[in-house]
């Protein structure tokens, strides 16, 4: 059966795939992937068969610590690698947790939230509860700490499972049958980092796979963002608050000044009728992604439905509306506030809560704007 999944689809190595390379250097990359040599000793042949999900981590950790260099010379081009210098990885937040750390945290964290929910449960019970939480990783990395957290997750509900089938113990498959449904169901990740992200779909994949079934649908829940940067319908719809308007490095003072005063007058309660409209347009989608996660994918046709449904859902009108509002709701803390690009004749020109009302009553905002805004 194809294991389907993104890891396998042609299309996911791009204009790679129109590219061609000799079988003499396919094969020295081949050989140089596979074998180890030391400063001092033989070559050793690289065991991938043993490679742990979580030394991913560190293979995450040697690849940050470099950049791709394409250099063109006397029309031929060299590929090389370049060392990260400065505060690369500091600024991008990019770091390895250490296992030690990753199970400490966990026992702290997450081992209570489970003990909690099976208190004073029978088994039955037990196993719906466990099945009912949610994990949230806001900085995922490589998957470490998901992953970690999901295994507890699944041996607990594994030895739920087995006490309401009466037995004291559970098979390998019960397991493995339970880890894949809470990675499909019970964790959530974010990374800013698009290959973090990738990376945490793949540990995933790998250690949730069930035999005969297919690669699970992560797409919606493995996701590409910034977890530090958000808001809330109930904040949007009160208004940008005067904390947006404070200068920051290269914005003007006064164009943040003349911002935040307009804003202030325009912060009033929104009218009933764009609320009430935001608020069916927020409830049509919240049942459309309970829908899209209720879909199965326990074979390669549903799985590809789902992921075709999931396509839809990112590109309804209504999922980019309320994506573009709540962007413009963020972008007033973050966009540039200078008197070159902010201001139109006497009157300055950015994301304020006015903006935010005309994109609840529908208004197209200007390209300018629209550049802040994404």
């Amino acid at each position: 059966m194809p294991l389907a999944g993104d890891l396998f689809n042609p299309q996911a190595i791009g204009i790679l795939a129109e590219c061609a390379i000799a079988n003499h250097d396919l094969l020295q990359c081949i050989l140089l992937l596979s074998r180890y040599t030391p400063p001092k000793g033989v070559p050793t042949r690289v065991n991938y068969a043993a490679l742990n999900v979580e030394e991913f981590g560190s293979v995450y950790e040697g690849l940050l610590g470099y950049t791709p260099i394409v250099q063109s010379s006397n029309g031929t081009r060299q590929f090389s690698f370049r060392e990260l210098q400065g505060n690369d990885r500091k600024t991008s937040g990019s770091y390895y947790t250490p296992d030690s750390l990753v199970q400490a945290v966990l026992d702290s964290a997450l081992n209570p939230v489970i003990a909690q929910a099976q208190q004073g449960k029978k088994p039955a019970e037990a196993a719906r509860a466990l099945r009912a939480l949610r994990i949230c990783e806001p900085a995922v990395g490589s998957g470490h700490f998901l992953l970690g957290a999901a295994r507890r997750l699944a041996d607990a509900i594994a030895r739920a499972d087995a006490e309401v089938a009466g037995a004291s113990e559970y098979a390998p498959s019960d397991y493995q049958r339970a880890l894949r449904d809470v990675t499909e169901h019970c964790v959530y990740g974010v990374d800013i980092n698009p290959m973090s992200a990738e990376l945490c779909r793949v540990a995933l994949w790998i250690e949730s796979h069930e035999p005969g079934k297919p690669l699970s649908f992560l797409d919606h829940h493995i996701q590409v963002g910034n977890s530090l940067l958000g808001t809330t319908p109930e904040h949007i719809l009160a208004g940008i608050p005067d904390e947006a308007y404070v200068a920051l490095t290269g914005d003007d003072k006064a164009t943040v000044s003349a911002l935040k005063k307009r804003n202030k007058a325009e912060r009033k309660p929104l009218g009933p009728m764009f609320a009430t409209q935001d608020a069916h347009e927020r409830d049509t989608l919240r049942h459309s992604a309970a829908a899209l996660n209720a879909l199965a994918s326990d074979d390669v046709q549903t799985l590809y439905a789902k992921g075709q449904s999931y396509r839809a859902y990112l590109q309804s009108a209504a999922y980019r509306h309320q994506k573009r509002i709540a962007d413009a709701w963020c972008a007033a803390f973050v966009a540039p506030k200078d008197t070159t690009s902010a201001t139109f004749g006497q009157v300055a020109a950015g994301i304020t809560t006015g903006t935010i009302h005309g994109l609840l009553a529908g208004d197209v905002v200007s390209a300018p704007m629209a550049e802040q805004i994404d």
